[in-house]
């Protein structure tokens, strides 16, 4: 049991040159069941021997992996099968991709917001204020939904200059819902953001968090149908993400002739085909689920397409699995003349024309309250 949920096996793939068979009880692998996973040839001693496996860890490492044991099980014997599904030749010891200081971070959000349930981690710009305050007004602007408790959080990088600094530290003082990290937005960074919103969950800071929920701030998301979803359906399927999946994706080498800066190199990332991974709508996971991809990180080298690496790369090395949205849960075509058309059966809806964006929100909330006032 981690958070007084029940995780079910994880399906470990048995890859590599050679395995080795850890058992362990740890509720997030199974208990007491025998786990399968494969291990570099030349890392096998290493993994075996207690002592030298961290002895030339950090201290931050080393009391990290206390923390998680005290707060969700995670015991030192599945960081080293962690070690084993997600390291490389070069990635022998942990290293945070990111490891500035959180400018922001609200350690007492759940403190005042007791028993929050379900969190909405936004990607946000630091000079999208107005996309925030759209947000705050629409279907952020509701603490309870159907008796459950849900908190909103948007993650920033570090703002342009000391103004725009001091006008975040203004909003984040008025709404406290801001979590801001020391690195510069660029879409170069989106993973840096991304493994951010993980390790914030992975403090335990929120007891009582089941779901996290991962957005784009210029996504809109029916918090009364997301909310009714996951108390009676659930997810389908236990240690995965809830999303739209993107299977057979290539990288885009560079080329002089066509340009892109979506480029990813041989060296980044060697393979020809990306692992299925989420579209970047938005995406729903047990919140346990946090700490074993931030885990997964340490060991693994980072490419900057925030949605390959973590729902395709760390995804994948740990066995999780993506499950579809049922029909209809996510949208990405709303405009103002469509709102009403395409609620009804979804959660996560976003709109190419960004012109129309304020408007729509709007109208998709007055419609998704009115359909749902006995839910509140």
């Amino acid at each position: 049991m981690i958070m007084g949920h029940t995780v079910h096996r994880i399906p470990f793939p048995v890859l590599g040159v050679c395995f080795l068979i850890i058992s362990f009880e740890n509720a997030a692998f199974g208990r007491t069941q025998v786990v399968q996973l494969r291990a570099l040839k030349e890392q096998k001693d290493l993994v075996n021997d207690h002592s030298q496996f961290y002895k030339n860890w950090s201290k931050q490492f080393r009391d990290l992996m206390k923390h998680h044991e005290q707060q969700y099980g995670i015991k030192q014997d599945t960081v080293r099968t962690i070690f084993g599904l997600c390291s490389t030749p070069k990635h022998n010891w942990p290293s945070a991709l990111e490891s500035s200081s959180f400018t922001i971070d609200r350690p007492e959000f759940c403190r005042v917001r007791p028993r929050v349930r379900y969190l909405i981690a936004v990607h946000s710009h630091s000079k999208s204020r107005h996309r925030r305050d759209l947000i705050r007004s629409t279907w952020a602007s509701l603490r309870r939904v159907g008796g459950e408790r849900i908190a909103t959080l948007f993650f920033l990088g570090r703002a342009e200059n000391k103004q725009g600094q001091e006008d975040i530290n203004q909003e984040s003082a008025q709404y406290q819902d801001i979590i801001q990290r020391n690195f510069t937005e660029h879409y170069h960074n989106m993973t840096r953001k991304h493994l951010t919103v993980m390790e914030w969950v992975s403090k335990g800071y929120c007891e009582s968090l089941e779901y996290l929920i991962k957005v784009d701030d210029d996504t809109f998301v029916d918090v009364f149908h997301l909310v009714r979803f996951l108390k009676t359906e659930r997810l389908k399927t236990p240690n995965s993400f809830y999303c739209s999946a993107t299977s057979g994706a290539r990288p885009i080498r560079p080329s002089k002739k066509t340009p892109s800066k979506w480029v990813i190199t041989t060296t980044e990332f060697e393979k020809s085909v990306f692992p299925t991974y989420c579209e970047g709508l938005g995406y729903i996971i047990e919140a346990h689920l946090a700490p074993y991809l931030y885990w997964c990180s340490l060991f693994t080298p980072p490419i900057w397409i925030d949605d390959v690496y973590v729902t395709g790369i760390l995804a994948e090395n740990l066995g999780f699995q993506l499950q579809e949205f049922i029909p209809g849960h996510a949208y990405s075509r709303v405009g103002p003349s469509k709102q009403n058309e395409h609620l009804l059966d979804s959660i996560f809806l976003t709109s190419y024309h960004s012109e129309f964006l304020p408007e729509t929100f709007r109208r998709l909330w007055q419609t998704a309250v009115s359909r749902s006032m006995d839910i509140f």
